[in-house]
């Protein structure tokens, strides 16, 4: 479809001169914009995934796992229009005038890391931080990674802790006593989950020794970041707690906690815990 064609476009075009002059803070260069693959949080907090291919951008919600394409006009080697907005997986939450209007781009700032876009709808002007991923440093198994080789094999487990960081546990396949538990960052791109590791912490336990990821309580609320290392001889009662980490968002790292603020019941393994209990304790 050509973008000159689209009569929902035209009042973009006839505002295009004055958002020119209003966004003419065009960083040196913008050469490598064009094509690549970026993330971005949302106001939601989750994260997106967008591939940018030239003329055309993929966008996939890290979230609800939508998948959302537009096409690209650049106007400016700093600044483009999207444009034919079509939803491809999912279901769409937007106002339904969004998916026939266009939005207006400008580059602020670009580098080797990221791009600041400062972008117009109708009267609304808003900035993103887009940040560029370094493909060769995702992968789609963590047991494939060099560092991991030994435990390729081994039985496996993960767990969400927000919508787009993962737990990971992995038992050595012959010391069954060995555990490895890495933080990793899941990515959306199309169809395909990649990842990108975070931190990771190597664990050796006795036959007594478990390993909780998922519904323990820090401050006597539960929190999805939390890992605790056990004993337990009462599935009702509290466990006692050996080790503890978080598997932290805001700092991308793994921390550990002090174990006397930590608390745990196997009875609790299953429980659903929906996200606003965790974001009450925020």
């Amino acid at each position: 479809m050509n973008f000159t064609n689209n009569p929902r476009c035209l009042i973009f075009l006839l505002l295009f001169p004055f958002l020119s002059i209003h966004g003419k803070s065009y960083p040196g260069s913008c050469a490598d914009s064009k094509n690549g693959i970026y993330k971005m949080h949302s106001r939601d907090g989750s994260l997106h995934t967008i591939i940018r291919n030239n003329n055309l951008q993929t966008e996939t919600s890290g979230r609800t796992a939508n998948v959302i394409q537009s096409n690209i006009q650049w106007t400016s080697d700093c600044s483009f229009y999207l444009y034919n907005r079509c939803l491809l997986r999912g279901s769409d939450s937007l106002n339904f005038d969004f998916v026939y209007d266009t939005l207006y781009n400008v580059i602020t700032e670009a580098n080797n890391s990221w791009e600041t876009i400062t972008s117009t709808y109708h009267d609304s002007t808003f900035v993103t931080n887009y940040f560029k991923l370094d493909t060769t440093k995702m992968y789609t198994d963590l047991q494939d990674m060099e560092q991991f080789k030994e435990y390729k094999g081994g039985q496996s487990s993960g767990t969400f802790s927000t919508y787009n960081y993962v737990i990971s546990c992995v038992q050595h396949p012959v010391d069954k006593s060995k555990y490895l538990m890495a933080f990793e960052e899941a990515l959306l791109v199309g169809a395909t989950t990649k990842y990108k590791l975070l931190d990771y912490i190597f664990c050796t336990l006795d036959s007594n020794l478990r390993i909780a990821t998922v519904n323990c309580r820090y401050d006597d609320l539960y929190d999805k970041e939390v890992v605790a290392l056990y004993y337990s001889n009462n599935k009702k009662g509290e466990a006692i707690i050996i080790k503890s980490w978080r598997f932290s968002k805001a700092a991308l790292k793994i921390v550990e906690l002090p174990v006397q603020e930590v608390k745990y019941k196997e009875s609790d393994k299953y429980l659903i815990i929906w996200d606003e209990q965790i974001l009450e304790k925020e």
